[in-house]
C-alpha cells in the first residue's frame, strides 16, 4: 500500500481510530502502518479515500488557523499604530484653538446696564432677640449606659468596671510532616498533645496555624517521636 508512505503519524492515528484499530502511545509510524496493512477488514480503496479526506481536513484546519493568527496580528499592529499616533500627537502638544469672542462697545454697555439692574440689594440686619433659637429644656439626664449611674458616661463612671479581655493565643507555622495523619483523603487533622485531644481543619491558605516550632521542640525534648506522613488537603474548588 504505497499510499501510506510519507503520511504523518497523526493522520495514521486518526485513520486507525476511524477503522476501530487500537493504537498505543509507544507505537511508531512503521508499527501503525503495519497495523493498518495487516487488518483483515481493510478495504484498500476505502482506506485510501478516507486517508485523503483526513489529510485534507487537517490542512484546511491548519490554513484556517493561520488566517485567524494573521488577522489577530494585523489587528494588534493596527491598534499599536493608532496608540503610537495618539501618543506622538500628545507629545507635540497639539491643541484645539478656542474661539475668540469679539465684544463691541454697545455689547459692553448692555452687559453693564443688566448688571446694575439685577444687582443684589442689601438687606438690613434685624437685631431682635425673639429670633434667637430656643434651647431644648426637655433633654434626658446623662446616665452611664453600662450600670445606669446618673451624671456620668460609661468611660468616666466610677461604678462601672470593664470585663477583662481574654488574651488571644499566638500560633505559628505547622508542617504537615510534624504530625501523624491517616492515608484517608480527609481535610481534618486530629491531634493529641500531652493528653489533650483536638482537631483542626487543614487549609491551603490559613491565617492561623495550630502549632509551631516551639511546640515541636518541647515535645521532642520530652521524648515524643515524630514521623513524616502524607496529608490530603481539599481546596475551595473541590480539588484534593
Amino acid at each position: 500500500m504505497a499510499y501510506l508512505a510519507g503520511v504523518k503519524k497523526e493522520d495514521l492515528r486518526s485513520l486507525c481510530e476511524d477503522l476501530g484499530l487500537t493504537v498505543t502511545s509507544k507505537m511508531s509510524v512503521i508499527d501503525i502502518r503495519d497495523l493498518i496493512i495487516n487488518d483483515t477488514n481493510n478495504d484498500g480503496e476505502f482506506t485510501r479515500e478516507h486517508l485523503k479526506s483526513i489529510i485534507q481536513n487537517r490542512k484546511s484546519d491548519y490554513e484556517q488557523r493561520m488566517k485567524e493568527i494573521e488577522s489577530e496580528r494585523a489587528f494588534e499592529l493596527e491598534k499599536l499604530r493608532l496608540s503610537q499616533s495618539q501618543q506622538s500627537a500628545i507629545a507635540r502638544g497639539l491643541s484645539v484653538e478656542k474661539p475668540t469672542i469679539v465684544r463691541s462697545k454697545k455689547h459692553e454697555n448692555t452687559i453693564s446696564s443688566r448688571k446694575q439692574q439685577f444687582s443684589r440689594k442689601t438687606i438690613p440686619k434685624v437685631n431682635n432677640r425673639d429670633y434667637a433659637p430656643r434651647q431644648q429644656e426637655d433633654r434626658p439626664p446623662v446616665r452611664c449606659y453600662g450600670c445606669g449611674t446618673p451624671g456620668f458616661i460609661r468611660e468616666k463612671c466610677p461604678n462601672y468596671t470593664t470585663e477583662p479581655k481574654a488574651e488571644s493565643s499566638r500560633f505559628e507555622y505547622l508542617e504537615a510532616s510534624s504530625c501523624f495523619v491517616t492515608t484517608a483523603p480527609v481535610s481534618t487533622v486530629y491531634l493529641r498533645v500531652n493528653g489533650i485531644f483536638g482537631k483542626a481543619c487543614a487549609d491551603s491558605g490559613p491565617s492561623h496555624s495550630i502549632s509551631g516550632e516551639t511546640l515541636y521542640t518541647l515535645l521532642k525534648d520530652e521524648g515524643a517521636k515524630f514521623r513524616n506522613g502524607t496529608m490530603c488537603i481539599s481546596l475551595a474548588d473541590g480539588q484534593r
